[in-house]
């Protein structure tokens, strides 16, 4: 896909993902997913006010993050 992105994990998130249960895990990835190719789903991925990160959210937990 040419509009297609690349996710590039932090050392502390790749930390935080291995110590999560195996299910949990996979779940916060496929969701990671939706940030590959834009547009992204507004009732899934929200920009936080006042800031340049972005969030999105997968069950109880959070994901932040900065498009590049």
């Amino acid at each position: 896909m040419e509009n297609e992105r690349e996710l590039v994990y932090a050392p502390r998130a790749q930390r935080d993902l291995s110590a999560l249960p195996h299910r949990e895990g996979l779940r916060i990835l496929t969701d990671l997913e939706i940030l590959q190719s834009p547009p992204w789903p507004a009732a899934k991925v929200k920009k936080l006010r006042g800031h340049e990160f972005w969030e999105i959210k997968t069950g109880d937990y959070r994901t932040v993050f900065w498009p590049q």
